[in-house]
């Protein structure tokens, strides 16, 4: 039980950290916010406060549980792979003919 609430606070741990990445408006997060700024610019319309907490909130939140997931399933391909390396045994030359005397 005690493992399982590590964990736990570890994935939540990452997905803070992402969906803070996403609010703080780095990478994608950032074109969103500067997408949605120039798209009221344009048309001049005023998105309502829900929309904003739908978006900026909601969205980013479940961007940042994929983020974390994505994050955990690279690392597991890249451990399998090196397991695989490490474990798969490398036979070089031949078997010479044996000859009776």
């Amino acid at each position: 039980m005690i493992e399982f609430v590590y964990d736990l606070g570890r994935f939540l741990n990452a997905v803070f950290w992402h969906w803070q990445s996403w609010l703080g408006g780095s990478g994608f997060g950032g074109a969103i916010v500067v997408g949605v700024y120039v798209y009221q610019e344009i048309t001049g319309r005023v998105m309502s406060k829900r929309m904003y907490i739908a978006i900026f909130m909601v969205a980013f939140l479940f961007a940042a549980f994929f983020a974390a997931w994505r994050d955990q399933y690279h690392a597991t391909i890249t451990a399998e792979q090196k397991y695989k390396e490490l474990t798969t045994p490398i036979i070089k030359g031949g078997i010479e003919a044996i000859r009776a005397v």
